[in-house]
């Protein structure tokens, strides 16, 4: 439909834009589409230029009183070294003032790339100008499968459990509009991986969020974990239900549907009009 600018087929169900098209028809990521299109059409795309801004590495060591507040949470010191999990004092938005903060290390390789903040009562913040990736993306590095959840305490929690191959969003969901411009940032990072497990929270936000980051990965090589509890994300269900469940949720991750399979029931009577009355002009 050139009104509409879609595409919907009617026989196996895919429909999208002219990006998605081109991600179905030609096999391409979501970079390469938008290139081949703008080639097309003689359009110059602009790679985007922005000048990020590297933090100061913080190396304060873990309090007592944050240690033991990570083992309420089942995180033992062990992961938090592994994590390279370090804190400081720092201006907080919601404290509006200097407060001791946890901080969640972002790297690449040796560099370290952004840092999030955490005080008390929810308070966060990500270093200012920074790029936005995902954490603990050297986690994944040289693996062939990875497991993407939702934040930095899940994926510390799956650390925990065992399950190292492991990285989080670094915003959470929300039910507005997915942008995932870490996604764009470091998207190169998931192209040699033949299956992708998501892990995100059990809500709303979170199913939403799995279902995006499934369309722009591939969902042939996407599977995401189906919630046996009642439990609302991966640290909750360390804390309560153990290691032991972590991970046979993720052996159990479900593969998202083929689209346009049928069965014999579902056109039986159509096909038997069809031997009984012939086939329609």
């Amino acid at each position: 439909s050139k009104d509409k600018q879609i595409y919907k087929c009617f026989g196996c169900g895919k429909s999208g834009d002219a990006i998605q098209f081109l991600m179905d028809y030609q096999n391409l990521n979501y970079i390469d589409s938008i290139k081949t299109i703008a080639s097309k059409y003689g359009i110059e795309v602009q790679q985007e230029a922005k000048e990020y801004t590297k933090p100061v590495a913080r190396l304060e060591k873990l309090s007592p009183d944050t240690i033991k507040y990570f083992e309420t949470r089942g995180i033992s010191n062990n992961t938090l070294l592994r994590l390279g999990v370090t804190e400081s004092i720092e201006w907080m938005p919601k404290a509006k003032e200097e407060v001791r903060s946890i901080n969640f290390n972002y790297y690449i390789d040796d560099e370290l790339i952004n840092i999030k903040f955490r005080a008390k009562d929810k308070d966060f913040k990500l270093h200012k100008d920074s790029k936005l990736v995902f954490y603990n993306l050297n986690g994944i590095k040289d693996e062939s499968t990875c497991i993407i959840c939702e934040g930095e305490m899940d994926c510390l929690s799956l650390h925990e459990a065992g399950i190292y191959n492991v990285v989080s969003v670094p915003n959470g969901a929300s039910i507005g509009n997915q942008q995932l411009k870490y996604l764009d940032n470091c998207w190169q990072h998931f192209e040699d991986k033949t299956k992708i497990i998501i892990f995100t929270d059990n809500d709303e936000p979170g199913i939403k969020l799995r279902d995006e980051l499934a369309r722009r990965l591939g969902v042939e090589r996407c599977m995401y974990v189906v919630y046996d509890t009642i439990r609302k994300d991966a640290n909750e269900i360390l804390i309560n239900d153990g290691k032991d469940a972590i991970e046979r949720m993720i052996n159990n991750a479900r593969q998202y549907p083929i689209e346009g399979i049928i069965s014999v029931e579902d056109v039986y009577e159509q096909v038997l009009d069809f031997r009984l009355n012939g086939y329609p002009k």
